[in-house]
């Protein structure tokens, strides 16, 4: 007499697990039970009525216009437009991680588990990218992290490059060039059109980036 979450309907039979058996299937979704994606390779669930895991476009999508993300959560919206648990930190709107309350820069999430380090742990592993989490560059010899969807470091060829014609560099923050072709962030100086430095807003003529630290330097 009791719902799913509570113990009701039929458990799944592996050892040590008491979640729900979906449909007739004997195991939980994790222990591939339920209904399973047909596609070469693929052996993820698939998701609610559909016959396509979500990375093969099962399960609710977004109703945004022009976005084919997975819908998040009960919402009918991915994480970047609004849909799912959003971060209870006041006047923060992003999304929360995981099984937490917060965001990452709030602490939700999973975090590095070196001693001292407080930052978020990368993909599936138990560390950030500067204690060798995430991924890393497959290049023969290279530790440094990989870059976004990419198998390679910057200095490797990973993540965004410039589309500047016979530029080869990285693209810089959100944009689709190089620092020498415009791209990253720019000084806010009026008039100025050179690139900020660091976490400033500022080019190095106008007082960006780091500064000597010797007196009256």
């Amino acid at each position: 007499m009791f719902c799913k979450a509570h113990g009701g309907g039929k458990r799944c039979q592996a050892d040590g697990c008491s979640k729900s058996a979906p449909g007739g299937a004997l195991f939980c979704k994790a222990h591939r039970g339920g209904k399973r994606w047909q596609a070469d390779d693929c052996s993820t669930s698939a998701e609610g009525n559909t016959m396509f895991c979500v990375a093969h476009g099962g399960g609710k999508r977004c109703q945004a216009d022009g976005c084919i993300k997975s819908a998040e959560g009960s919402t009918m919206f991915c994480k970047a437009r609004g849909g799912g648990k959003r971060c209870q930190a006041d006047g923060c709107s992003k999304s929360a991680e995981g099984s937490t309350l917060f965001c990452v820069a709030h602490g939700g999430g999973k975090r590095c588990q070196v001693d001292g380090c407080s930052k978020s742990a990368e993909g599936s592993t138990m560390f950030c990218v500067a204690h060798g989490g995430g991924k890393r560059c497959q290049a023969d010899g290279c530790s440094k992290s990989a870059i976004g969807s990419t198998m390679f470091c910057v200095a490797h060829g990973g993540g965004k490059r410039c589309q500047a014609d016979g530029c080869s560099k990285s693209a810089r923050g959100s944009t689709m060039f190089c620092i020498a072709h415009g791209g990253g962030k720019c000084c806010e100086v009026d008039g100025c059109s050179k690139s900020a430095e660091g976490s400033t807003m500022l080019c190095k003529a106008h007082g960006g980036g780091k500064r000597c630290q010797a007196d009256g330097c």
